[in-house]
């Protein structure tokens, strides 16, 4: 319930109460659960989570956290946490999970992840590898080639910027 109310309202501290952050939650939930919980939190916000929603979902952060401490391999925890830490500005944790889950459970899903983590990391490289790895996986999924093409053009975006401020 109040994972739904977050995801209507992310800004109000719906999982701000003590048994939230208790690690014996992140243990008690069921890893496709938390899954679900999380990526309906990730489609709710902004990536980069606009400020305001930041520290409202910063107990769903350390419930996964806790989670994959009891489910280290878990690829789409791992996945769907990194999807969580990126928009909450978290970025290493972001990369470090995405890696985890990449190596855990090679996958499309898992590479675009990962991609995605190095992108918000300032890794282009590594992150444009990843997506391309995501291609390997699915060579028939163009919405892969748009991320990459999305990613370039941000790069792109950020180079300009950087050129015009000298």
């Amino acid at each position: 319930a109040q994972s739904a109310a977050s995801g209507h309202s992310p800004a109000a501290d719906w999982a701000g109460v003590p048994w939230v952050g208790e690690p014996a939650l992140g243990v008690r939930i069921e890893p496709g659960v938390l899954v679900h919980v999380v990526m309906r939190l990730c489609t709710s916000v902004g990536d980069p989570a606009p400020a305001a929603v930041i520290t409202a979902l910063q107990p769903y952060l350390t419930v996964v956290r806790h989670a994959i401490a009891a489910h280290p391999e878990h690829a789409m925890l791992l996945g769907a946490g990194s999807a969580l830490a990126r928009r909450l500005g978290e970025t290493a944790i972001a990369v470090e999970w995405a890696s985890r889950g990449a190596r855990s459970r090679p996958s499309k899903l898992a590479e675009i992840w990962l991609g995605y983590a190095y992108r918000s990391a300032g890794r282009l490289p590594e992150a444009l590898a990843a997506l391309r790895r995501a291609v390997a996986h699915d060579p028939d999924d163009l919405s892969v080639y748009a991320d990459i093409a999305g990613t370039l053009r941000s790069e792109e975006r950020r180079v300009g910027k950087e050129c015009r401020s000298r």
